[in-house]
């Protein structure tokens, strides 16, 4: 009887541990896809941010020829 009873209780520690594993298998791909989640939204910011430094760049080099223009006239 008392043999039964731990054979039962390997056998569920066993399958508890496999499922464990399981578990910390999975929780690695969720962590995985959160980075890449999370560096596709760094990399679309820096693509934002450049593109607005651009735009900016552009504004005032414009602002700079218009204001030259009307001083040299």
């Amino acid at each position: 009887m008392l043999t039964g009873a731990l054979e039962r209780t390997k056998i569920e520690v066993d399958e508890i541990r496999g499922r464990e594993n399981e578990a910390q298998v999975e929780i690695a791909l969720l962590k995985s896809e959160l980075h890449k989640g999370r560096s596709k939204i760094a990399a679309a910011k820096a693509t934002e941010a450049r593109a607005e430094s651009i735009k900016s760049q552009l504004y005032r080099n414009t602002s700079q020829t218009n204001i030259a223009q009307i001083m040299s006239n």
